[in-house]
């Protein structure tokens, strides 16, 4: 096979290899890039058990708490992107829309990596959460797989700075 029939090829991998080795050179407050301590791991999976306890415990100031000021939610099916605090909120907990209440909720990390102040943790989650519709108790099962896109902020703290999901339609129960 020869260079000129892959020109295509080289078109689509330069531009992301560029993307990889910028996300891989930067870091977000100035820090000098080294690779993700055992501590760091650790706490960028207890950042991850944060945000789905404060799930459980149905507490939407313990969900937002886990979140960067201007996390951007990439959901499921294509759904439109959400960009910053406000709009996560009106997202998740509708100003109209009954109470859901979340009873399981679990979250598993395959892979965690990065440099110091910017890493991606991947895997894949489980969930189940009941809602009022139409005078009718409804719970709603689903598990798919997530993508965390974490940075640390200046108290040196964890934050879920993009959160991408995707699984099946859910399931009614």
């Amino acid at each position: 096979m020869s260079f000129e029939g892959n020109r295509w090829t080289l078109a689509l991998v330069v531009p992301l290899m560029s993307c990889v080795l910028a996300l891989a050179a930067c870091s977000s407050d100035g820090q000098e890039n080294t690779a993700l301590s055992a501590s760091a791991i650790a706490a960028i999976r207890e950042l991850d058990q944060a945000y789905a306890a404060a799930w459980l415990a149905n507490d939407p100031d313990g969900v937002m708490a886990t979140l960067t000021e201007d996390a951007v939610l990439i959901p499921h099916h294509g759904a439109p992107v959400v960009e910053g605090s406000s709009a996560i909120r009106e997202f998740w907990w509708p100003p109209d829309s009954p109470p859901t209440a979340v009873s399981e909720f679990t979250t598993e990390l395959d892979e965690i990596s990065g440099r110091d102040g910017l890493a991606y943790a991947r895997g894949r989650f489980s969930l189940t959460f009941s809602f009022e519709s139409e005078g009718q108790r409804r719970t709603i099962s689903n598990a798919g797989n997530h993508l965390l896109i974490v940075r640390k902020n200046a108290a040196g703290e964890w934050r879920i700075a993009r959160r991408i999901w995707n699984d099946p339609v859910a399931q009614q129960q």
